[in-house]
């Protein structure tokens, strides 16, 4: 018959009373446990198992730390071949075997290694290194894309023997082995060895082992947390005394990291108003965003402006530094508008790793533009009368305010008078208009006369002003001339005389013109019947018969004159008529006068 099962676990103390414990030790590594004879260490903690009808759960042992574990299975160094020993007992039965307290392992190691020489370490130390690890790795800088997160696994795995109290000699006897999974994670890639006692024999097993013999051992490919597996075994033992079981687990768990492989953007959205008034201000907002998973670093902007707009910062290029991901820094730029136009200003983000966006803003610039323009006589002579007409027009794209038109007089004209509202001020010797607001493609036009006074050339002086320092200029010149002209007068001094007198002649030339009469020659003839007998005059003469002939004088300023005398001595009765003539360089045609004189006869 078969004896009562007790389940035990695989390193335990049979006490007398009965009282079974379990041990659950585990590699530093966290994938190896073994169930033993041998004392546990210090990380490992002994347990009571509950007898047969006993409902006490089993504490959980977790070891932390794992995260620094190897994930595929490691095979501890090995005890010693066969940590089994069977030693006969006198005070025992030949029918029976009883499993009391293990004797210890030869040689134990509170440290082992794995294949290649890795150490293996306590659960103490195992932490202790995690926390560093996890220090280390939340402090230290990261390279763009290295993962800096490592999740953490806990093992709990449990191996125990079910086992009958007592054995007969060549009798057949159930045992179990039961692995438990009490963690929180699944374990894989399992496989159970045992090392049989001496003396035993293995007659079946359930499931079948992969490879019989006195080490015979089973793969189980997963426990799930909270999950069992049992490997059933039928021994028959060939002598009496105590047996000592020992059982070896080789595991693996999964030991996951998480990374992220980023990739940082750029964005550049370039904002402002479409119009601007020449004068003032373009305000550009430029924003970056980061759309990308990754931080950019070294974000910079420059900005490029087309002619015609004047840079109001000095710096061309500005440094944002860093942008994480999903987030976006703004600047505001500024350029002044100095002329009408349409202007496309360039913006360029670039940051490091070779990121780069470009964004345009076209800006149209307003404003009013006055076009100025004054007509007049080119050419006036002294004296004469010179009209002019100013017309100032809005050729811009926006009205035009407080505008103002002046008109400069020269000294050497006088005014005269003003159309459309124009004002003479004395003081500047300015017309003035004051024409306020003028739209867009209007027109304002002002007249004013001029007199001419002295000769020369003039120019004529315009200028507009309006709000935003808009201003237009125009002139027009005017020549003026003098003009010489005379005056001929010619006055006998006895009239009449009788024949045999004498008489004189008076000729007076006036210049009552603007300018010199220049080269002026006078010719005096005298009829038939007179005599001339002498002359004088500014100039020298010659007598020629009854013609005379004066000098040429240079010049006759305006205003003067000169004065010939001719003396004659009448020989005929009856109306003798003297003739005088005048000629100058601008005179091509004589000025002729006659006078006439009465002789008589006694």
């Amino acid at each position: 018959m078969r004896s009562p099962r007790v389940m035990v676990p695989v390193a335990i103390v049979c006490l007398a009373v009965g009282t079974l414990i379990s041990a659950q030790l585990f590699s530093s590594t966290g994938n190896e446990l073994l169930a033993s004879g041998e004392a546990a260490e210090t990380d490992v903690q002994l347990n009571r198992l509950p007898i047969e009808g006993e409902t006490s759960p089993l504490p959980e042992v977790t070891l932390k730390g794992v995260a620094e574990l190897p994930a595929k299975d490691q095979t501890l160094a090995a005890g010693p071949e066969n940590p089994f020993d069977f030693t006969p007992e006198e005070d025992r039965t030949d029918s029976e075997i009883g499993f009391e307290e293990a004797a210890p392992i030869a040689n134990p190691s509170p440290i082992s290694r794995v294949a290649g020489g890795a150490p293996i370490r306590t659960a103490a130390a195992i932490r202790a290194l995690a926390e560093e690890a996890r220090i280390d790795a939340a402090t230290k800088p990261q390279p763009l894309g290295r993962a800096h997160s490592f999740g953490t696994k806990s093992v709990n795995l449990t191996l125990d023997w079910v086992t009958p109290e007592s054995i007969l000699v060549g009798q057949e006897g159930d045992f179990e082995l039961v692995l438990r999974n009490r963690g929180r994670v699944a374990v894989d890639q399992i496989t159970v060895r045992q090392v049989l006692p001496a003396g035993f024999r293995l007659v079946k097993a359930t499931p079948a082992a992969v490879e019989a013999g006195d080490q015979p051992y089973w793969e189980i490919a997963k426990i799930e947390p909270q999950e069992e597996a049992r490997i059933s075994l039928r021994l028959i033992p060939d002598k009496v005394g105590t047996a000592n079981s020992y059982a070896r687990v080789n595991f693996s768990i999964p030991a996951s990291s998480r990374f992220k492989v980023v990739e940082p953007k750029l964005k550049l959205i370039a904002e402002a108003s479409d119009t601007v008034l020449i004068g003032n201000q373009v305000v550009y907002t430029l924003t970056v965003q980061n759309p990308g998973t990754g931080k950019a670093t070294n974000v910079s902007i420059e900005a490029k402006f087309e002619k015609g707009l004047d840079r109001v910062e000095k710096a061309s290029i500005y440094r944002l530094g860093v942008i994480n991901p999903g987030e976006s820094r703004s600047i505001q730029v500024h350029a002044k508008a100095a002329d009408l136009g349409k202007y496309a200003s360039e913006f360029i983000a670039t940051a490091d790793h070779g990121l780069r966006d470009e964004a345009t803003k076209e800006v149209t610039a307003l404003g009013a533009r006055l076009d100025l323009v004054i007509s007049g006589p080119k050419f006036r002579y002294v004296t004469r009368p010179a009209a002019y007409t100013v017309r100032i027009k809005n050729t811009g794209t926006a009205a035009a305010q407080n505008v103002g038109l002046r008109c400069a007089i020269p000294k050497a004209f006088a005014y005269l008078e003003a159309g459309h509202g124009g004002r003479f001020d004395s003081t500047s010797k300015t017309v003035n208009w004051f024409v306020g607001t003028l739209e867009v493609g209007k027109e304002f036009v002002g007249t004013f006369k001029l007199r001419a006074q002295e000769p020369g050339e003039y120019p004529i002086f315009a200028q507009a002003v309006a709000e935003r320092g808009l201003k237009a200029r125009a002139q027009q010149s005017t020549k003026v001339d003098g003009i010489a002209a005379i005056l001929l007068e010619v006055v006998d001094v006895a009239d009449p005389v009788e024949v045999g007198a004498e008489t004189v002649y008076e000729i007076l030339v006036t210049n009552q013109g603007t300018d010199f009469a220049k080269s002026v020659n006078i010719k005096a003839t005298v009829p038939e019947g007179m005599k001339i007998i002498s002359a004088d005059g500014p100039t020298g003469n010659k007598i020629d018969g009854r013609t005379i002939r004066f000098g040429e004088l240079s010049k006759l300023a305006p205003r003067a004159d000169a004065i010939y005398r001719l003396k004659v001595r009448a020989s005929k009765a009856g109306d003798a008529r003297v003739e005088v003539q005048v000629t100058t360089d601008s005179l091509k045609t004589p000025v002729t006068e006659l006078e006439s004189t009465q002789v008589y006869r006694d």
